[in-house]
């Protein structure tokens, strides 16, 4: 069962139980007695569910009873006492840092508050490792929340620095003031954009770029000055950059951009594909991609208008 889910309805409780689901790393099965208001009650929430946000996030679901970590049935929750509200106040109050992106939703069989089940969708979180209500760090292992070991804690605080920039697109498009005649180069930008998806500033990255280079295309040496430039082979080169560009948080900014000229006579006869490969490199990890741009360049030619602009 798909546990990323927008909603969750009556039915899809009921799908957990007929077909005897099994509890896993990132789905947890809590009886109505797991809500209570004692401390202790209190403490056992809180350590469940920092245990998700601490490891790969997932869904606790209070209100079916489980047996050897199947779910056997419904053990309603009375809504009246057991609020929404009051759930959301004892994980917001509990656990440090806090947790903003945990979605709660409260299902009411037949319309019946008395008669609830509350689903808790935790996020895999970047912003801790998270403590709970007794001063511990814990994290998902299994069917269970078990306490954090000191290196744990260690690599969560080192993730948190880790940079997290993408590929966000290969953009082309005809640069202006070209006469469009049959019988001419023309010249066409390629914009390359990055997207940080880290929770933190970064300029630990780097990024570069072959393009296959072959008699019908010209690239503009200028960028020379800008990336270096080195030759992979007789037909193709290679573009990396040089400085250190700081990108925020969910900021989208062009790291590579150039222009190429192409003859319009060989349009429809390019020796080979257009293709640029983009390599993103992060610490530990390479993001890498093959983009086509010349059906995006052919696209252009047969427009002949030069404010159309495609991308990918």
């Amino acid at each position: 069962m798909d546990l990323k889910k927008n909603s969750w309805s009556q039915q899809d409780i009921l799908d957990l139980v007929n077909n005897s689901t099994e509890e896993s790393i990132h789905l947890d099965f809590k009886s109505a007695g797991s809500l209570d208001k004692t401390e202790i009650k209190k403490s056992e929430i809180s350590k469940d569910v920092s245990a998700f946000a601490n490891s790969d996030g997932g869904v606790i679901i209070y209100g079916i009873l489980e047996d050897k970590h199947l779910a056997k049935e419904i053990s309603f929750i009375n809504g009246n006492i057991y609020t929404k509200e009051w759930l959301e106040q004892i994980i917001n109050s509990n656990i440090q840092q806090k947790l903003p992106d945990v979605k709660i939703f409260p299902i009411r069989f037949d319309g019946d508050i008395s008669r609830s089940v509350y689903v808790v969708d935790i996020p895999s979180s970047t912003n801790g490792p998270h403590i709970s209500k007794d001063k511990r760090y814990y994290r998902r292992y299994n069917f269970e929340s078990v306490i954090m070991e000191e290196y744990e804690i260690r690599n969560f605080y080192l993730r948190k620095q880790l940079s997290d920039v993408v590929l966000h697109g290969v953009f082309v498009f005809a640069l202006e003031d070209q006469n469009w005649a049959k019988n001419q180069k023309y010249k066409f930008m390629v914009d390359v954009k990055v997207k940080n998806l880290s929770k933190t500033y970064s300029d630990s990255y780097k990024v570069s770029l072959a393009l296959n280079k072959t008699k019908d295309i010209n690239i503009n040496y200028e960028v020379e000055k800008l990336y270096n430039l080195s030759y992979l082979n007789k037909n193709q080169i290679a573009l990396s950059t040089t400085k250190r560009i700081a990108i925020f948080p969910d900021e989208i900014t062009t790291i590579i951009n150039f222009t190429l000229e192409i003859d319009y006579c060989n349009r429809l006869n390019i020796t080979y594909p257009i293709v640029v490969n983009v390599k993103v490199y992060n610490e530990g990890w390479v993001y890498n991609n093959d983009i086509k741009i010349d059906d995006l360049i052919k696209n252009i030619w047969d427009s002949f208008d030069k404010d159309n602009s495609n991308s990918i």
